[in-house]
């Protein structure tokens, strides 16, 4: 069973045709709902980062194993990839802005550093109870610029919407709190790191030992753990074990499938041996797990 059984990957192009060439799509929460609905069911987006603007209004957000309820005004992040599915009350008001991930994400760097890849690697919400309405002004205010931008076809349009969109993500992780202290990083660092990214979602259900991936990218272990240290504070063993359980819990809150299944389709030989890594990580066995957060409706 691959992901996609789970949760479509939803390009948004096929509600605006210019983001198949562009980097940048925008859309009200009134348009969007109207063209996909306001209960939007699980879904992601591969290599696009994307923020919702709640104005007023409420809705439930469901992202990775997390449930979120909040009102406006409101600001959401969904990391490349990750599922997310929401339902808004239908008098809500807003704005969603989506980027693809190699415009924004080194447009980031440059200020953040490896916190940026941190920031854009978890989910995000920004609330009324953190931050007073006067908080995401300036937030409102640029995405009011962006849409006025975005459905004009003016000189320069592009260049203007590659420059608000970073603006609105620079704001937004200004609201965020605040990272541990980032440290320098070289760019081929930067670099191998985000392949390393890449092997894993192509090959973490196949169960590959970090030599493997080291190995693939042409870098001693050694070199590949120090790479992580300096960009996440973690450990490869430990990047790659909570992609696969990440993995996991979706599979156990998002799918019918037994917990056997789930240990085959994510490369385990042995079911109990899974059970007894995923108790370890999540603090309870796979099937209790599921049983007490599936009482949430995520589907």
């Amino acid at each position: 069973m691959e992901n996609e059984e789970i949760g479509r990957n939803i390009d948004m192009s096929v509600h605006d045709r210019r983001f198949l060439q562009g980097d940048i799509h925008y859309g009200t929460l009134s348009a969007l709902g109207d063209f996909f609905g306001r209960e939007m069911p699980l879904h992601c987006h591969e290599g696009a980062v994307q923020l919702h603007y709640l104005e007023d209004g409420y809705v439930r957000l469901y992202i990775d194993d997390r449930v979120w309820q909040s009102g406006g005004p409101a600001l959401f992040l969904t990391p490349p990839g990750m599922l997310h599915g929401f339902a808004y009350h239908p008098e809500s008001n807003g704005h969603v802005l989506t980027a693809r991930q190699n415009l924004i994400q080194p447009l980031l760097e440059s200020e953040f550093g490896p916190s940026a890849e941190r920031k854009l690697t978890a989910p995000l919400l920004i609330g009324p109870q953190a931050k007073t309405p006067a908080a995401v002004e300036p937030v409102a205010a640029m995405f009011a610029l962006l849409a006025r931008e975005y459905g004009e076809e003016r000189a320069g349009r592009e260049l203007a919407l590659s420059g608000l969109a970073r603006l609105i993500f620079l704001e937004v992780l200004r609201l965020a709190p605040e990272p541990p202290a980032s440290v320098a990083v070289r760019q081929e660092d930067v670099r191998l790191f985000h392949a390393f990214g890449e092997l894993i979602e192509a090959h973490f259900r196949e169960q590959w030992l970090i030599a493997r991936y080291a190995g693939t990218l042409a870098i001693t272990e050694g070199r590949l753990a120090d790479i992580c240290k300096r960009m996440t504070g973690h450990s490869p063993k430990r990047i790659l074990a909570e992609r696969m359980m990440r993995e996991a819990r979706q599979r156990l809150l998002y799918s019918n499938a037994t917990v056997s299944e789930i240990a085959y389709a994510l490369g385990f030989k042995d079911p109990a041996y899974f059970c007894r890594v995923f108790t370890e990580a999540a603090g309870l066995p796979p099937s209790q797990f599921r049983s007490q957060r599936g009482s949430e409706d995520y589907r």
